[in-house]
């Protein structure tokens, strides 16, 4: 009797110490970030074409019923083989967003593009499903268009380009002003209302620093993909993870504010 309850509780002992090793080893799987995580190969189809000196890319939508979240489409002149959130971010999309134009770095000739898609799965981690690398090479004539009424003194040119300049400066401020407070609203969440408020009131007041300071569109598109990349660290914590992701998607929308600046088609009007 006594031999048998000694096995029943060196049984217990056993499988206690199984379940034990089995939940470590399932909750350090779940806690791994994504960058951890292997990535999933998948075939989007990207297509991507230089148009004076950007990149345009297309690629087919991703299943809708796999937990997406979110496109990265990542750029490197240098990794044959980049990966979110390792090389740069030039594009966060939702799933039917299926195109987007970006500038290529004129510095170099070598220009490497791949789309993953964001997955999140049941347990609160996330994947990375990644396409095959499009390698695009370029030369100096990519990167240069018409010159329009070269022939203008130089005296000349540099006072109608400071006349407007200053004309831009003004229809951006007023145009950002009428418009500032439309843009986050066009972002869905199931967040409450208070909530979204006080993380809108935020991000208000850091765009507003960043003019304050009188920084260029460009460079206030840098500072919110920095600050992108900076939240994207903490979306594995199931704690931030909605916060996170509204955020990402808010900074998002108010980012193509400073970055769908009119370019080539302004020097359309020169010289009239």
């Amino acid at each position: 009797m006594k031999s048998l309850l000694a096995i029943v509780l060196l049984s217990l002992v056993s499988f206690s110490y199984t379940f034990a090793w089995e939940e470590a080893i399932t909750g350090e799987n779940k806690s791994k970030s994504m960058e951890d995580r292997e990535v999933i190969m998948y075939d989007f189809d990207l297509e991507v074409e230089i148009e004076n000196g950007k990149a345009v890319a297309t690629w087919d939508d991703f299943p809708a019923n796999k937990g997406f979240e979110w496109y990265k489409l990542v750029y490197s002149t240098s990794n044959t083989n980049p990966v979110y959130p390792h090389d740069k971010t030039v594009f966060i999309g939702e799933r039917l967003q299926l195109t987007n134009t970006f500038k290529l770095d004129s510095s170099s000739n070598n220009h490497y593009v791949r789309l993953c898609a964001v997955i999140l799965n049941d347990d609160y981690s996330k994947d990375r499903y990644c396409g095959e690398t499009q390698h695009l090479i370029t030369s100096e004539s990519d990167f240069h268009t018409e010159e329009i009424n070269k022939d203008h003194s130089k005296k000349v040119e540099v006072k109608k380009t400071e006349t407007k300049t200053e004309a831009k400066k003004e229809i951006k401020k007023e145009y950002k002003s009428e418009n500032k407070s439309d843009t986050k609203m066009k972002v869905s969440s199931n967040l409450n209302t208070a909530l979204k408020t006080r993380i809108n009131v935020l991000l208000e007041n850091f765009i507003d620093r960043l003019e304050a300071r009188g920084d260029s569109d460009e460079k206030i598109a840098a500072t919110i993909d920095l600050v992108i990349e900076r939240l994207e660290k903490l979306s594995w914590n199931v704690t931030y993870n909605k916060i996170v992701d509204y955020m990402i998607l808010a900074l998002t929308e108010l980012k193509e504010e400073y970055s769908n600046s009119l370019g080539d088609i302004e020097s359309v009007f020169d010289g009239f």
